[in-house]
């Protein structure tokens, strides 16, 4: 390696040397330095320096979902005492679609036909993916000639049986939605 170096130039075999130095002398056979080279220089930086930042991307049906689930909401006023048990009768009602991307479960259902071993988050999130892969597989039977595609995405269009959404969850959304529609009417009414 250190021959290769020599070709690209004197100054780069240096900084590698330097480079080689400092990590014998961090032992252990362990690299806690990546080594960057660019035409002008080379560039030290730590793992820590170099790592991606992941940035979420915001839900894309996060309107609809909060819509629908305050209509569900909204329906159980007389049914319930406290706010805590009408969220909780409204996360287990009938949602008028699955809330995630057709792309999301097209990916999640051709592992779960290949057999592969997906790792999904929450048992709820388990929960509606095996959902739609068995109302995928009873459309197969009735629809051989669908692909997979065609099957999921009809699925996830139409109504699922609960939200899958935690209380929790659900509580803090049905409340930013009331909080936001209060202020809504406040700046209607000035």
């Amino acid at each position: 390696m250190l021959s290769l170096l020599c070709a690209v130039g004197k100054t780069v075999e240096k900084t590698f040397r330097l480079f080689f130095e400092i990590f014998l002398c961090i032992g252990d056979g362990r690299t806690n330095f990546v080594l960057i080279f660019s035409q002008d220089n080379t560039i030290f930086k730590t793992m820590k320096e170099n790592k991606r930042v992941a940035h979420r991307t915001p839900f894309e049906y996060g309107d609809d979902r909060v819509k629908d689930l305050m209509r569900v909401f909204y329906n159980q006023l007389g049914d319930a005492d406290t706010v805590s048990e009408m969220v909780k009768k409204a996360v287990a009602s009938p949602s008028e679609r699955f809330w995630v991307s057709e792309e999301r479960a097209l990916r999640i259902v051709s592992a779960m036909e290949r057999g592969r071993h997906v790792s999904m988050g929450s048992n709820l999130k388990r929960e509606m993916f095996a959902e739609i892969y068995q109302r995928c597989c009873r459309l197969a039977v009735t629809h051989p000639d669908w692909p997979l595609l065609r099957r999921v995405s009809y699925v996830v269009n139409h109504e699922a049986p609960r939200f899958y959404m935690s209380e929790s969850n659900a509580h803090s959304l049905i409340c930013r939605e009331r909080r936001r529609a209060r202020q809504l009417q406040r700046r209607k009414s000035e």
